[in-house]
């Protein structure tokens, strides 16, 4: 949330970190057989949420590199502002956890 970091993902079905200072790949997250036709970080800039062209929803860990498992217990709002998203405008939070 700071402006130090974007994200970008690509045709070739990975997800990348990028530190704007430096202006190299700080991480390198592969998506599971389809690319990510958005990415948008959480606002904590912790996490980044990832919809594959399949309209699947990724959660990746930035600290870890790591894609984070989809608790199907808890209750997710997703408000994403993107205009490119298929999945229309969303914001993630789960109930009183971290916001992502």
């Amino acid at each position: 949330r700071d402006g130090s970091k974007v994200v970008s993902s690509s045709r070739d079905l990975t997800i990348r970190l990028w530190n704007v200072d430096t202006e190299q790949c700080d991480g390198l997250f592969r998506m599971p057989g389809i690319e990510a036709v958005a990415v948008h970080f959480s606002m904590s800039g912790r996490k980044i949420v990832s919809e594959s062209r399949l309209k699947k929803l990724h959660i990746w860990d930035t600290k870890t590199l790591r894609r984070l498992p989809w608790n199907a217990s808890k209750r997710y709002k997703l408000h994403l502002p993107s205009t490119n998203s298929k999945v229309g405008p969303l914001v993630f939070d789960s109930d009183a956890h971290e916001s992502i």
